[in-house]
Formats: C-alpha cells, structure tokens, sequence
C-alpha cells in the first residue's frame, strides 16, 4: 500500500505504486518508476497533482536470480512483451516485468 503525496513533495529515488496515465490512456510514467524531482515538472505538465508512491517501510524481498533463472524469464517475456524496447520508459516497462516474474519464479521453488 503506497502514499499519496503532492507533486512538489517528490524526491530522488521514490517509486511509484501504479503507472501514472494522460488522459488518453497513456502512460506518462510506468508504476515501479524511480523518481527525480524533475518528474514533478512533467507530471505538473499534464495537471497531476498527487501520485502514489511505494511506502519505504514497506520494500519487497530482494532475491537471488540465477542464470537458469534469467534465461528462463527472458524466454517467457518473449512470448508476451511483443515490441523491443527502445525508450527508458520501455526499458524500466521490461525490467519491471522481468523482476516480477523472476521474483515469483524463485519464490515458487523455495516453497
């Protein structure tokens, strides 16, 4: 569960909860999304008052991703993510995901 704070009251290396979108649907910045108090300005931009970010008391287990791993989660993302990446906002999109499925993936088989 994140916090929601004002736009002014962002600093370096906050994440975001959830992906923030225009209002066409399209996603300005990606949710998981490191911060820079320069994003207040283009948030601002696109008359975003608040986001939410992660609480910092609440971080996620980190894990170990081995080779088997890695290998195994790239070949599963090939079959879903469709489109190379190509922008930052792409790449921090795919290592999102990566993280995720390779997070579960090692959780899973330490059950």
């Amino acid at each position: 569960m994140g916090k929601t704070i004002l736009c002014e009251d962002i600093t370096d290396g906050m994440i975001l909860e959830h992906p923030i979108l225009n209002k066409f649907g399209q996603t300005i910045l990606p949710g998981n999304a490191s911060l820079q108090t320069k994003h207040a300005g283009l948030l601002k931009t696109w008359g975003v008052r608040t986001v939410v970010v992660k609480d910092e008391t609440q971080n996620e287990t980190s894990v170990e991703v081995n080779e088997e791993v890695r290998l195994l989660v790239l070949e599963q993302l090939r079959h879903i993510v469709l489109w190379k990446p190509e922008h930052e906002f792409e790449h921090e999109l795919f290592q999102m995901a990566f993280r995720t499925r390779a997070r579960a993936i090692v959780l899973s088989t330490k059950r």
